[in-house]
C-alpha cells in the first residue's frame, strides 16, 4: 500500500465524489470500507450484509484520488460516529491517509502534523505492533515529504529511523534507500546502491540499469 501511495503522491488525480450517506467517505480517504458497530472495516470487515465478519482483505480499493477532495473525505470520516473509540488503529490509518492527501493538495505542514497525530495514537497504545506497521509507514511518508520540502538532513535522519526499526527487512531497507537516494546526486546514489548489494542482492538488476542510464 505505502509504495503505491508514495508513487502516486506526485500527481493529483481527478476529484472523486465523496458521498457520506453510503459510507464512501472512508473508501475515498484510505481505501477501506466504512466501519460498523462490530468491525473497523480495515483489520476486520463484514460480508453478507453484516451477517458475517472476518479478517479484511489486505487489498484495499485502488480508486483513491489523492488531493483536496480526499482530504475532505478523511476529515468527514474522522468525525463520523461510526469510527468508535476502540477503532484506534483505523483512526491512525485515516490520519496517515489524510496526510498524503494534504501533501498532494499542497499543504506539507498540515501533512506532517497529521502524521504526528497518527503517531500519537500509536504511542498512547504502547504497542510495538503499531511501530512496526503504521508507525513505519508514517516514517516513510514523513521522509518523502521532508525531502520534497528541501529538508534533506531531516529526511535522511527519518529514513535512518526506518532502518533502525526493521534492519532485517529487505523491503524496508530498499524503501529507505530509495527515499535517501532521491536526495543525492547520481554518483552518490549509485555508490549507495553498490553498498546495499551485500544486504540486497536482488537489487543487482536495478543497479545495472542505473549504471548504464
Amino acid at each position: 500500500m505505502l509504495t503505491v501511495l508514495l508513487a502516486s503522491a506526485v500527481v493529483i488525480a481527478e476529484p472523486a465524489s465523496n458521498d457520506s450517506n453510503d459510507g464512501s467517505i472512508f473508501a475515498s480517504c484510505d481505501g477501506y470500507a466504512a466501519p460498523t458497530r462490530k468491525v473497523d472495516g480495515m483489520t476486520k470487515a463484514t460480508w453478507l450484509w453484516g451477517l458475517a465478519a472476518g479478517t479484511s482483505d489486505i487489498r484495499r480499493s485502488e480508486s483513491i484520488s489523492l488531493g483536496s477532495n480526499g482530504s475532505t473525505a478523511c476529515e468527514k470520516a474522522l468525525a463520523d460516529p461510526l469510527l468508535l473509540p476502540d477503532y484506534w488503529l483505523r483512526r491512525a490509518n485515516l490520519l496517515q491517509a489524510r496526510a498524503l492527501h494534504a501533501f498532494v493538495a499542497g499543504d506539507s505542514s498540515l501533512a506532517l502534523r497529521l502524521l504526528d497525530e497518527s503517531d500519537g495514537i500509536g504511542a498512547a497504545q504502547k504497542t510495538e505492533t503499531f511501530e512496526q506497521s503504521l508507525g513505519l509507514g508514517n516514517l516513510a511518508i514523513r521522509a518523502f515529504i521532508l525531502g520534497e520540502m528541501g529538508k534533506a538532513d531531516a529526511a535522511r535522519a527519518t529514513a535512518a529511523r526506518m532502518v533502525a526499526l526493521r534492519p532485517w527487512s529487505t523491503s524496508n531497507l530498499r524503501l529507505a534507500g530509495v527515499l535517501v537516494d532521491r536526495l543525492e546526486s547520481v554518483e552518490v546514489a549509485q555508490r549507495h546502491a553498490r553498498e546495499r548489494l551485500k544486504f540486497l542482492p536482488g537489487n543487482a538488476g536495478l543497479l545495472a540499469i542505473s549504471l548504464f542510464e
